[in-house]
């Protein structure tokens, strides 16, 4: 289950077209950063970088309580990591606060 879990995903988030990268062993130490309900493990990737994200064109931001600041604080991210030219959208997806 632990294997298959990972790839099982809501068909209303198919507007994402999501990457899922999995890891089962990773190399790199697994960091943890402070969720709403509890811890998130997450490894760091070197995935911002032009080497990997010369065909990023669209990001779809939310869903997310604060819809228009992600929005504003994605794009300025993106920006100051050299993308400029990436279109943002925002999701149609409710956000649900449980």
């Amino acid at each position: 289950m632990l294997l298959l879990a990972p790839l099982i995903k809501h068909n209303g988030f198919t507007e994402e077209g999501e990457w899922r990268i999995i890891a089962n062993e990773p190399k790199d130490p697994i960091k943890f950063r402070v969720g709403v309900s509890y811890l998130c493990p997450y490894i760091e990737l070197p995935l911002l970088s032009s080497k990997y994200c010369e065909s990023l064109k669209t990001v779809i931001v939310g869903p997310n309580p604060n819809l228009n600041r992600a929005e504003i604080s994605l794009d300025m991210f993106l920006k100051s990591k050299g993308f400029a030219d990436i279109t943002l959208v925002q999701s149609n997806l409710p956000f649900v606060n449980w």
